[in-house]
């Protein structure tokens, strides 16, 4: 049988865990830019986590969608 062709998947960049690459160890929230400015649309923080603060920025149109990571829950 022919070995496989290509790197192995642990080093591969499609199976690294994207969150950890980019320093998001805690997770990130979706926020979604309207009329009120900046409002939660999801929540994927990891346990002993939450939402960071919303974008500065304002959105450049109603309805966009921000990432922002999310923070260490303060006890």
């Amino acid at each position: 049988m022919p070995k496989p062709v290509g790197s192995v998947p642990e080093a591969d960049p499609l199976f690294v865990d994207l969150n950890a690459a980019r320093g998001e160890i805690y997770g990130y929230a979706l926020w979604k830019f309207g009329e009120e400015g900046w409002q939660l649309a999801k929540d994927c923080s990891r346990v002993g986590a939450v939402p960071g603060v919303p974008p500065s920025a304002p959105g450049f149109f109603s309805g966009q969608i921000r990432a922002t990571a999310s923070v260490p829950e303060c006890r």
